[in-house]
């Protein structure tokens, strides 16, 4: 019996030791107990604002850019949840860029390029929701908080006082957004697109702008163009381009044969054809 016991003893302890030893080498390198935990990831996690559940559910695009000793290193991820807007993951100890965008599906570019969103020109911004949390993940665990917010204006524009046939075109200096969610500078062009069941309603979606540089190409049937500087008409309403979630703007046209009133939300100014650039 007393041999039984030594012999259970015995196994008990080698198992205690095999078990041991199995987490260590699970801890990996620069994570073991004798070195220094500075080697090891920070766990993050990004709380995502409740009022981006459906968009969560539906999911979004997470870019993960790490700033640490070796170097930088960028990482996309796709997060959809129906239980949780806590999206965790594994990052390196240093500064986290967390970006995030809905839908999940927009085209992001190459991290290398220093963009993060393009819109090809002669394509409208497309309906973009985003976020951006800057983190410091020098400890085991992190958190940062991300309210996805409106990062896109639909122009709609209702045409007045006839005018048939008549082809609207928005062009501006913004095509897309870098890396820290600034508008980028570079050629925008899209053309409006009639509203479903409407001859005299079209929309057309803008990135956020910064600065007044937005033009409006009016072509008529007859291949007549007038162009208006509808920045400085949006500027003038009090339209504010660094709110957090962009308005849509709301653009009424009355188009003459010698000028055209452009309301704009309950802001109206006529605009003689001879003024026009």
């Amino acid at each position: 019996m007393r041999l039984s016991r030594i012999h259970t003893l015995g196994h008990r302890s080698s198992l205690l030791t095999f078990t041991f030893l199995q987490l260590l080498f699970a801890i990996g390198p620069g994570c073991s107990v004798k070195e220094s935990r500075d080697e090891c990831p920070c766990i993050l996690s990004l709380i995502y604002d409740a009022s981006s559940r459906e968009m969560i559910a539906e999911g979004v695009s997470v870019r993960i850019e790490m700033s640490g000793e070796n170097g930088r290193e960028v990482r996309d991820s796709f997060f959809r949840s129906e239980e949780t807007t806590v999206f965790r993951t594994a990052v390196c100890r240093g500064t986290v860029k967390a970006l995030s965008v809905w839908p999940g599906s927009t085209p992001l570019e190459d991290p290398g390029s220093g963009l993060w969103i393009r819109i090809p020109e002669g394509m409208q911004c497309p309906e973009i929701w985003t976020g951006l949390a800057v983190t410091d993940t020098e400890r085991d665990e992190a958190s940062a908080d991300i309210k996805l917010r409106k990062n896109y204006c639909n122009i709609f524009m209702t045409l007045t006082g006839g005018g048939e046939g008549l082809e609207f075109v928005v062009r501006g200096n913004v095509c897309g957004y870098d890396c820290d969610g600034i508008p980028v500078h570079g050629p925008f062009s899209a053309t409006a697109v009639a509203q479903e069941g409407s001859r005299s309603s079209y929309s057309v979606k803008v990135p956020r702008q910064a600065d007044n540089s937005l033009k409006l190409d009016i072509f008529s049937s007859d291949g007549g163009l007038r162009t208006f500087a509808i920045g400085n008409y949006i500027d003038s309403s009090g339209y504010d381009w660094t709110s957090e979630d962009l308005k849509d703007i709301n653009l009424e046209i009355n188009y003459a044969a010698t000028s055209v009133i452009l309301l704009i939300d309950n802001w109206r100014t006529v605009i003689d054809f001879t003024t026009i650039i």
